[in-house]
């Protein structure tokens, strides 16, 4: 389960629950196992540990609730004690950018015409990545679609310099609250994102390789 008190973790807390005692009671009444009493238990761990496994990445709740706001759904699945820090809009999902305890987390909140639904942290996939001079870059994708963010974490730096072939905007979160102190996470929404992109970071230029690697140009050429 997801660490905290969010209402995602408690339904599906409860749910498991309820099905290991009614799997207990099932197979009890049924008279399965009866002879041994530690195959009863077994069996029935075996079926809640299944359950809670398979529900915890298995939001159901898409199918008939939706948020009036992507804060609706972030708290939803987070919980409250992590505040919104910055909301990066995209074409079929959002990304939040949430802070606890001075850590950042980050979440795709997918959207529909009805309103926003349960994000989920299996939404996000890395697709492409690279490190530089204290500089990380990552590039997520929503699921299998065209959507992607990108990431550039300027560690312990200030403030830098950011600018791609795409004209992204992006948006800065960073401070003293965050650690480590001077550190400055700067996101930008990309559409259908290829190897042609460059980014350039202070002056750099960043680039894909041939194995999808963000690397900085003429530094390994």
């Amino acid at each position: 389960m997801i660490i905290g008190s969010s209402v995602y973790s408690l339904v599906r807390a409860t749910m498991s629950a309820v099905v290991f005692i009614v799997a207990f009671f099932a197979m009890k009444k049924l008279k399965l196992f009866t002879e041994r009493k530690k195959l009863l238990i077994v069996a029935t761990l075996v079926i809640w540990l299944v359950f809670s496994l398979s529900v915890e990445f298995i939001p159901f709740e898409n199918l008939f609730i939706s948020f009036k706001s992507p804060e609706a759904a972030y708290h939803y699945y987070c919980g409250a004690k992590s505040s919104v820090e910055l909301i990066v809009e995209g074409e079929d999902c959002d990304l939040i950018v949430g802070e606890k305890k001075g850590s950042l987390t980050e979440l795709l909140i997918p959207k529909t015409s009805d309103g926003w639904k349960v994000g989920i942290y299996t939404n996000k996939k890395l697709k492409y990545h690279g490190s530089f001079d204290g500089v990380l870059i990552r590039v997520y994708q929503f699921k299998n679609s065209n959507v992607y963010y990108i990431l550039v974490h300027a560690s312990a730096r200030g403030e830098v310099t950011i600018a791609d072939s795409y004209g992204t905007e992006f948006y800065p979160v960073g401070g003293a609250r965050l650690q480590p102190e001077k550190s400055f996470f700067y996101y930008g929404y990309i559409a259908n994102f290829d190897t042609q992109y460059t980014l350039t970071v202070n002056g750099d230029t960043i680039v894909c390789d041939e194995e999808n690697n963000l690397i900085r140009k003429g530094f390994f050429w």
